[in-house]
């Protein structure tokens, strides 16, 4: 299950060396939303394992309030959103599509996908009628898309990548942004970051529509938004929230984050 854990009236300097440190734990069971909620009081800073403990299978889907973080060695785990992220960047893909084929605009879209992992935005794009280029060192394994609307070429082949519309890498590699480093100046639109990628130009990520009312009620103080979101999709079976329509997304230039939430 879901575990939120935040923290209230923490003291600094002496007082809260003294503070008596209390944990409070909540369930929300609504329907398909079911999560439980951790609350520390008090103390100068959280014993993550007194949490870990009190929480046990459950501190593995863990959301922390805006600010906190634990120790590797704590036991705990942060829960992983990537199902919504990756959802959000097809529904955010599709609007553009649909955007271009009203406006009847020719769109020439590079899909980077080292292991062919990505079938259904490669599907997405031909419906809409765009030009689609994969890059991947298997794609021998494209059987399910028709051959005459589709080239592949090697990571290594790739070359002018500002011929492309736009460039689609659903999980951002380091293999794949050196290439971008080299080359490209179009915009990435991608679901995951990954840790440490360098890459020069503009990524486009975290694509995100703002919780309707129903979800917004339950969304714990403190709680980011977009994670909340990703983890009442992946977790508490809210798949409804799959089928918004992103209008927001945080912008890279050059590998810093200069919008964390751009319209879209």
């Amino acid at each position: 299950m879901l575990a939120v854990i935040r923290c209230e009236n923490q003291q600094n300097g002496i007082a809260g060396i003294f503070s008596r440190q209390k944990y409070y734990l909540d369930s929300v069971n609504e329907g398909e939303i079911k999560f439980m909620i951790l609350t520390v009081k008090g103390g100068k800073r959280i014993n993550w394992g007194q949490a870990a403990h009190i929480l046990g299978e459950n501190g593995k889907n863990v959301l922390l309030e805006q600010g906190l973080s634990f120790p590797e060695e704590s036991g705990l785990r942060l829960a992983d959103g990537t199902p919504y992220k990756r959802r959000m960047l097809y529904r955010a893909v599709e609007k553009l599509l649909r955007q271009s084929a009203s406006l009847k605009r020719k769109i020439a879209v590079l899909l980077a996908d080292e292991n062919m992992e990505f079938i259904n935005e490669a599907e997405l794009v031909l419906h809409y009628g765009g030009s689609l280029t994969i890059a991947s060192d298997r794609g021998e394994y494209c059987h399910a898309l028709p051959k005459q609307s589709v080239t592949t070429v090697p990571f290594s082949e790739l070359k002018e990548l500002s011929d492309y519309t736009l460039i689609l890498a659903p999980v951002l590699t380091q293999r794949f942004a050196d290439r971008m480093n080299e080359t490209a100046r179009t915009a990435v639109l991608t679901a995951d970051m990954g840790r440490n990628i360098t890459i020069e130009g503009m990524v486009m990520t975290d694509f995100y529509s703002p919780l309707p009312e129903y979800y917004a009620a339950f969304l714990p103080a403190g709680i980011d938004q977009s994670e909340f979101a990703a983890a009442l999709y992946t977790f508490c079976g809210a798949k409804s929230l799959g089928e918004l329509v992103p209008n927001q997304c945080a912008i890279y230039l050059n590998g810093n984050k200069v919008a964390a939430r751009a319209d879209f």
